[in-house]
Order: C-alpha cells, then structure tokens, then sequence
C-alpha cells in the first residue's frame, strides 16, 4: 500500500502509464489483465527501477513484448474470449481489476505502437478535476 499527504497542495505526484496506439492514431487504455500473470504494478515497477539502466535493445524487446500482449488481449475480447488469467481458471482468477480501470470498449483497430507516459498531478486539484493531470512521452514503440 502507498501512503501519501493528498492535502499537501505542493507535492507533485506522478506514476508510469501506457497507451497502446491503433493504426488510427487513437490511444486507448491496456485491459489490466493484457499482461497476466503479471499486473499492472509490475510492469509499472520494471519502468521506474530497471528501465533507466536497460539498453535500447532491452527496452525495445520489454516494449515489444507489452504491445503483442496488449494487442493480443484487443483481439481475444474482441472474439468474446477471456483474457489473461481467466483463460485458464475462468472466474477463480478472481482478478482485481476493479482497482485499475476497466477494459478498452470499442477497440476495432489493432494496436500497432506503444507508449510509455509518465503522468504528474496534484492530488487536491485532481480530486476537484479529473483532467487535472499532465503527462510526458518518454518511450515510444511501434510494432513491425
């Protein structure tokens, strides 16, 4: 768990997030079970602490590997099939979505880039605004 002062009205929080690109240029989010058996803390993680020490060709093939996943898990829901781990075990994978975001609706177009943000906010300000919030590319991948 993460303990923050969310009333410090200076404090700048910020955190890693992705958006998988269609061949249309739209950004959608990543269903959080694309990447099972890991979540999305995982992944989140790998970016925070090994990214800034991996070569290109490291974050390129970690990239590349997120996109086909992510990719992978548009098609299969959009053929209403499971993704992730309720492939295998069906409702027993009691998967805790509920604390991400849900699925990516209307994805018809598949993905073909990924890309890396880092978002940054002020928690009082995006309490009164969702929007409130900025963000930074700092990686970008596009499939082959």
């Amino acid at each position: 768990m993460m303990s923050v002062d969310a009333t410090d009205r200076t404090s700048v929080h910020s955190m890693v997030a992705f958006r998988a690109v269609d061949r249309l240029g739209r950004e959608w989010r990543i269903d959080p079970q694309a990447w099972s058996p890991l979540f999305p803390q995982a992944i989140m993680g790998w970016y925070e602490t090994v990214y800034p020490f991996s070569s290109s060709a490291d974050r390129e093939q970690v990239a590349r590997f997120l996109l086909a996943r992510a990719e992978d898990s548009r098609l299969r829901e959009s053929q209403g099939l499971r993704v992730g781990n309720e492939r295998w075990l069906g409702p027993l994978a009691a998967p805790d979505t509920n604390l991400y975001w849900s699925p990516p609706e209307g994805a018809t177009e598949p993905f073909v880039a990924l890309r890396v943000y880092r978002f940054f906010w002020h928690p009082t300000q995006l309490a009164r605004d969702p929007a409130q919030f900025r963000r930074k590319l700092f990686y970008e991948c596009s499939a082959r």
